[in-house]
C-alpha cells in the first residue's frame, strides 16, 4: 500500500512540474455604474427628460394655448383642478367660452388623431364649447367646435390634405372665438372675415391669401 501511495503522489507532483495542472481562472471585475460617473445620468432618466410622457405633453399644450390665445388679445382663465371637462374659459363679451385642449405628436398616413372625449365619456355641448386641438410637430391649431363632432370619440385632422378634410376649416379658426354661432357662415365657412382685427387667419377665411394652397383648402371643405 505504502509503494502504490508514492508512486500517485510522484505523478501529480510530475504533472505540476510539467505544467499540464488547469490555471485558476481570473474573475471578472464588475463593470463601474453610469450613475456613479460625473456628469452621467441613467439612460431612463435621460429619455424622461427629453420624451415627455403624455401627460406632460399635455400640460405643454395647455400653456401653449394659453400663450397663443393672450398673444392675440383673448382674455383666458385656467382652471383650479380636473374635476371639469374643459380646461380654460375664454373670454366672449360679458361671457365665456369652455376649451378643452387635445394634442397629437404622431402622424399616422399623413393624419393626426386626438380624442373627441374624456374617460370614454364623449364632449357635448353640455360640457364644452370648443376643442382646441394642437399638432405638436407642425405647432398647428385647431379651433373645433363641440357641434362639428358632437357623437364621436376620434377626429383625424388632416394637415396636409391626406383622406378626408372634414375638419380643414378650423385649422387656426380662432376667429370663431370672436363671434356668435349664427355669424360663424353656412357649415362655419365664412362669406366675409369674421374678425378683421384679429392678426390670425383661419384655412377659409375670404382675406386669406390666393395661393394654391388656400384654393385647394377651400375647395376640400366645401
Amino acid at each position: 500500500m505504502g509503494r502504490k501511495r508514492s508512486k500517485s503522489v510522484g505523478k501529480s507532483a510530475a504533472a505540476e512540474s510539467n505544467g499540464s495542472s488547469r490555471p485558476p481562472i481570473p474573475q471578472k471585475k464588475p463593470k463601474p455604474s453610469t450613475a456613479a460617473c460625473a456628469g452621467t445620468a441613467e439612460p431612463s432618466l435621460h429619455r424622461q427628460r427629453f420624451r415627455p410622457n403624455c401627460k406632460r405633453l399635455g400640460e405643454a399644450s395647455e400653456a401653449e394655448f394659453i400663450a397663443r390665445a393672450q398673444g392675440l388679445d383673448f382674455p383666458v382663465a385656467k382652471l383650479w383642478g380636473e374635476s371639469d371637462p374643459y380646461d380654460n374659459l375664454v373670454g366672449f363679451g360679458r361671457t365665456f367660452w369652455r376649451v378643452q385642449v387635445k394634442c397629437a405628436r404622431a402622424e399616422q398616413h399623413g393624419q393626426y388623431v386626438v380624442k373627441g372625449c374624456s374617460n370614454r365619456r364623449k364632449y357635448t355641448r353640455e360640457n364644452i364649447d370648443f376643442l382646441a386641438a394642437h399638432i405638436v410637430p407642425e405647432n398647428i391649431w385647431y379651433i373645433i367646435p363641440v357641434e362639428a363632432f358632437e357623437g364621436k370619440t376620434m377626429l383625424k385632422l388632416s394637415p396636409h390634405g391626406a383622406g378626408r378634410a372634414k375638419y380643414e376649416k378650423y385649422r387656426e379658426a380662432w376667429c370663431l372665438l370672436t363671434c356668435k354661432p349664427k355669424a360663424r357662415g353656412w357649415k362655419d365657412i365664412p362669406v366675409k372675415c369674421r374678425c378683421r382685427e384679429l392678426p390670425a387667419r383661419c384655412a377659409v377665411c375670404p382675406n386669406r391669401d390666393n395661393s394654391p394652397d388656400a384654393k385647394s383648402t377651400w375647395e376640400r371643405t366645401r
